[in-house]
């Protein structure tokens, strides 16, 4: 029976396929292509998308897997640089403490480092399950404000949940 597109987003929003992403997240190359520096990130929804082109040109996410070679992962658990800093970001991660310790850090490029070191270290530090109940909630949240999938990029994303879900019946 062929699941409907209704069903296939409702499968993609699965918590352990969006925590399984993050193993994509990084720096990759495509060789052939001239293409230097392409870096995959997770969206705010938990999703895949590609953050930095070369040479000012997309390169699709289906380009990416089919073509391309992973590199290394992201600088820290934020995921590729720059990081996009903000309080419902620092809210998610920090105690109220940590809060208000940097709140006037946001006016120096110094203090905003600090926030993000801070923000990271804290994401280190914690236990596992905590931490990816916060990323889940935070992809939750996001979940319905976010740009909808491309076509092409849903179709990557499906053929990511097969490869899931053939891995996790493997390791069963």
């Amino acid at each position: 029976m062929k699941k409907t597109k209704q069903q296939a987003k409702a499968e993609l929003r699965e918590p352990a396929f969006l925590l399984w992403l993050t193993q994509f997240v990084g720096e990759w190359s495509i060789k052939g292509k001239g293409e230097k520096n392409i870096e995959v990130g997770q969206r705010d929804d938990g999703f895949l998308g590609v953050r930095f082109y070369s040479q000012g040109r997309k390169v699709p996410l289906a380009s990416v897997f089919k073509f391309g070679k992973f590199v290394k992962g992201p600088e820290g658990p934020l995921g590729p640089r720059p990081v996009v800093l903000s309080g419902p970001l620092m809210n998610l991660w920090l105690t109220q403490e940590q809060v208000s310790s940097l709140q006037g850090a946001w006016n120096v490029s110094r203090g905003m480092t600090r926030i993000m070191e801070t923000i990271e270290k804290r994401i280190t530090e914690m236990p596992k399950q905590e931490r990816d109940r916060r990323w889940l909630a935070k992809w939750r949240h996001y979940a319905d404000d976010a740009t909808p999938l491309s076509s092409s990029d849903f179709t990557t994303h499906l053929m990511l949940l097969r490869r899931y879900k053939t891995e996790t019946k493997a390791k069963a």
